[in-house]
């Protein structure tokens, strides 16, 4: 909700939307719009009860939208086309993969920041977060401290991410995913891999 509203509060152009599977948890006490409601209120902004919805009129902000994937083919039905800053994921294990996919595609928009996309989530080995996070964890399943933080570039192949330290890396193995045909120059145009990283998170009584 902070990196949210780091942005959302004075750019005009900022579009951010946040999951979770179902709608319920978000309202609910400790909610992520319940909080987030808590957490804005000293910027007096424009909540919009039915919608989820909350927009940053009063500081020339943009907007910060809670909603839900319930459904599998929600991801493409609800959001095909849009442009979206920021894509956020509470419990991403409770997500599929595709639903995730799909989100990062419609990462592109008019907001002063690179648009990015988080989750977050409980450690579940049968998930297939894993394939995203297992670089970062030791060989009992927890996180490397060492490694937490460390930025990877990815593309994905056969519905996988690949990983690579660098873009160079995925550039050599993979080039017809990196240059790709411009249809309006009919020139080759190069689409550099996306960056990924895992940070864990503890609570300790």
């Amino acid at each position: 909700l902070l990196k949210a509203l780091a942005h959302a509060y004075n750019d005009p152009y900022f579009e951010g939307v946040i999951f979770r599977r179902t709608s319920p948890p978000l309202r609910a006490a400790g909610g992520l719009f319940s909080e987030a409601k808590k957490l804005y209120s000293s910027l007096n902004p424009h909540v919009r009860e039915k919608d989820m919805e909350i927009l940053f009129k009063n500081t020339k902000g943009g907007n910060i939208k809670f909603t839900h994937l319930e459904n599998e083919n929600d991801a493409e039905g609800n959001h095909q086309g849009l442009q979206y800053s920021m894509v956020g994921f509470d419990e991403l294990t409770h997500f599929t993969q595709s639903q995730f996919l799909y989100l990062i595609g419609r990462l592109r928009s008019e907001s002063v920041t690179d648009s990015f996309c988080m989750g977050t989530c409980n450690p579940d080995p049968d998930s297939w977060v894993m394939n995203w996070v297992e670089y970062y964890l030791d060989d009992g399943g927890f996180p490397r401290n060492d490694l937490c933080g460390k930025i990877r570039h990815f593309l994905i192949v056969d519905d996988k991410p690949k990983f690579a330290d660098t873009p160079e890396e995925l550039e050599a193995e993979y080039p017809e995913l990196v240059w790709v045909d411009d249809p309006v120059t009919n020139k080759k145009v190069y689409v550099p891999p996306l960056t990924f990283t895992f940070i864990s998170g503890t609570i300790n009584q």
